[in-house]
């Protein structure tokens, strides 16, 4: 499968029907955030530094900003 095809698939994924899911990946360095809009479609997406915030919770709120 080459790369127009996968783009083309995945824009006519059908969006979860309850809107987007928040996918989370955080590490000792960095805490990563997209939204999911349909299976394998992600949006929004947000790499943070984990140094520049006190906590999960700061993070978190500044991903979703």
């Amino acid at each position: 499968m080459n790369a127009a095809t996968d783009t083309e698939l995945k824009a006519t994924r059908t969006a979860y029907a309850d809107g987007p899911r928040l996918l989370a990946d955080i590490g000792a360095t960095r805490a990563r955030f997209a939204l999911e809009m349909a299976p394998g479609v992600q949006r929004a997406i947000r790499v943070l530094n984990c140094d520049d915030y006190s906590g999960i919770l700061a993070r978190s709120t500044r991903a979703c900003v």
